[in-house]
């Protein structure tokens, strides 16, 4: 995940990463409300454990998927951004994104054309200003 997230960088995306902005003591529910509010994008890494944890509102992935289904259901949003990493996308994608078009990344290394698609998609929404996927 945190090499993925590095690529992104590299290739001129701002990225919003837990591991990386959180600090010890701070809010998980208010980094998330935050990170979902502000992101341009929320690209998310699907395997059968996030479907599951997704699924069953598990902790902080269940919170997530939560506000991001809610906001899906009220605005139409279509700036959730399923990457399939593991298993294929039935036994992978969180029920609430089933039927949202994704790019699979699954393997080591993934598929670089793939990669290519995904920044190229990326880019191409945001245009030039390149905020926080």
């Amino acid at each position: 995940m945190e090499e993925f997230a590095r690529r992104l960088e590299r290739s001129g995306f701002e990225v919003v990463l837990d591991q990386w902005h959180l600090a010890l003591g701070d809010q998980i529910a208010a980094f998330i409300e935050e990170a979902i509010k502000t992101c341009e994008f929320v690209l998310l890494v699907c395997t059968p454990t996030y479907k599951k944890r997704s699924d069953r509102r598990i902790g902080g992935v269940g919170y997530e998927n939560d506000i991001m289904a809610a906001e899906r259901l009220i605005h139409r949003s279509n700036r959730f951004i399923p990457i399939l990493r593991t298993g294929n996308w039935d036994e992978a994608t969180p029920t609430w994104l089933l039927g949202t078009f994704g790019v699979e990344l699954s393997g080591d290394p993934y598929d670089e054309g793939n990669y290519r698609y995904l920044r190229r998609s990326l880019a191409e929404r945001v245009g030039s200003k390149h905020k926080k996927p």
